[in-house]
């Protein structure tokens, strides 16, 4: 915690014209290990990626890159492993490049705004979870198990009952 002992691990935005942001700000310590939407600029595609680090530079790495706009936010550990959201999907990870796949990608109607997933917390070892529009109404009550077949819509248009979830979960312990 002091100047003299902060330390650049690495910098991600080296020879590289910043457009658009990362939710860099959300950092999640899981296994070992801290987990982040980051800026990548030194490889052929410049944009956000998911991070992993153990706070040295050379346990810095891109974890999975996807392209444009893959922004994943929204960590959380669910079952042994990590979860987070990148747009309507949900992903998780074991760590690796390889164990780090989609597993859920909300579909909607064209009639409605895009979806993103919000509000996440665990219970008894599920996830729950609200898919939220762009104008920031609740959409989708979802639970899961970190699985594709476990992912079920519980109710649609949930914004009430929903709000009413999180400010007490102990109640659906």
């Amino acid at each position: 915690g002091t100047p003299e002992g902060t330390i650049k691990v690495r910098d991600s935005f080296s020879n590289a014209i910043r457009k658009g942001t990362c939710n860099s700000e959300e950092l999640s310590v899981w296994n070992g290990s801290i987990y982040f939407s980051g800026w990548n600029s030194t490889e052929q595609y410049i944009g956000c990626e998911l991070w992993k680090t153990d706070g040295s530079t050379e346990g810095t790495m891109i974890l999975k890159s996807e392209g444009v706009d893959f922004d994943p936010s929204a960590f959380i550990e669910v079952n042994g492993s990590l979860i987070f959201s990148e747009g309507r999907t949900l992903w998780k990870s074991d760590g690796t490049e390889n164990g780090t796949v989609k597993f859920f990608e909300e579909e909607w109607d064209w009639n409605w705004e895009e979806r993103s997933p919000r509000d996440l917390v665990v219970i008894n070892n599920l996830l729950y979870l609200t898919m939220v529009d762009e104008g920031g109404s609740m959409r989708g009550l979802y639970v899961t198990n970190g699985t594709t077949n476990g992912t079920v819509l519980l109710m649609e248009d949930v914004d009430y009952i929903a709000s009413r979830i999180w400010n007490d979960p102990a109640r659906f312990e």
